[in-house]
């Protein structure tokens, strides 16, 4: 260090020893614009881990998710819509178009608002029935297209109610229960070789049934 006595003043020094400091103070800090910007930085990486934190979350949850069962007696069918209790059931299961009002049935699946999301359906009671859909004159029933439910060796529809015309037919039926289809002689399609449910499907054609063929269907 430079002496006061030395040929410099001492206002000189102080000059000298304040740019010292200054200099010394300003290579430790950052400018604050930069610094603003990284913490900025920080705390929006922060939200983001955050958001993605929840959403693995709730995808773990609803993956998770365990179906439910729901028991009830079936109040109305209309148009692809099953009533059972306060919910309308929905799905891709097949026996969802074969039940009628009166049946029980169990759907296992999950709740959604008024609806239930079905993914598997079991008809309890009646165990065994025979739907029927196509032209009203085969059954001697009016309107002139239905859709008719039948206990088995019964004449008499359980439930009827008129369907959209068309040509298509379609009967379901349990293979024991073959030999007593509401059908008139000559009518009936030919009887399945295994045991177990069937859905025939057929044509409309001159006031005959023309069975195009037969489907196994799981329970």
């Amino acid at each position: 260090m430079v002496a006061l006595g030395q040929g410099i003043s001492r206002r000189r020094f102080l000059a000298l020893l304040g740019a010292l400091l200054g200099g010394a103070w300003a290579s430790r800090e950052e400018p604050k614009g930069e610094d603003d910007e990284k913490k900025k930085d920080r705390e929006k990486k922060k939200d983001k881990d955050k958001d993605k934190d929840k959403e693995d979350k709730k995808d773990s949850k609803d993956s998770g998710e365990r179906p439910i069962h729901l028991y009830g007696q079936v109040l109305a069918v209309h148009e692809g819509q099953v009533k059972v209790g306060a919910y309308v059931l929905q799905g891709d299961s097949p026996w969802l178009s074969w039940v009628a009002p009166g049946m029980w049935v169990e759907a296992e699946g999950r709740k959604s608002g008024e609806r239930f999301l079905v993914q598997r359906l079991r008809i309890l009671k009646p165990g065994r029935f025979i739907y029927y859909r196509g032209p009203g004159a085969p059954l001697g029933v009016r309107p002139s297209f239905v859709e008719a439910w039948y206990s088995p060796g019964e004449q008499t529809p359980f439930f009827l109610q008129a369907a959209s015309p068309g040509r298509d037919v379609l009967l379901l039926a349990h293979a024991d229960d073959w030999g007593a289809l509401p059908l008139p002689l000559g009518l009936a399609p030919p009887a399945p070789s295994d045991p177990g449910w069937f859905l025939a499907r057929g044509r409309w054609e001159g006031g005959r049934v023309r069975w195009l063929g037969l489907e196994a269907l799981r329970r």
